[in-house]
């Protein structure tokens, strides 16, 4: 195990064999910047599901209504689920 002192002693030393070769160490990163890429990611990864239910509502809202155009028998509540789809797909578009 490493202690504090061996650690500060050890980066000590790696900088200055850094300085000794003329190299600059790295910058640590910007919180900024790990928080723009976070928010970026959970964007789209937020734009990703409502995509993907959009495509769930629309497709329900098609079988139901092709099912009623067919003449096949559906229930209320399946008669509502695909008027939901419709309506969340307008709403979206």
């Amino acid at each position: 195990m490493v202690t504090d002192n061996q650690a500060r002693q050890l980066a000590l030393l790696l900088m200055s064999e850094q300085a000794a070769r003329g190299l600059e160490p790295a910058p640590p990163p910007s919180p900024f910047r790990r928080a723009h890429h976070q928010i970026m990611a959970d964007a789209l990864l937020a734009g990703a599901a409502g995509v993907k239910n959009l495509a769930t509502e629309t497709w329900n809202g098609l079988g139901v209504l092709g099912d009623i155009v067919n003449g096949r028998p559906r229930t209320m509540d399946d008669i509502k689920e695909g008027a939901m789809g419709v309506a969340n797909a307008a709403m979206v578009g």
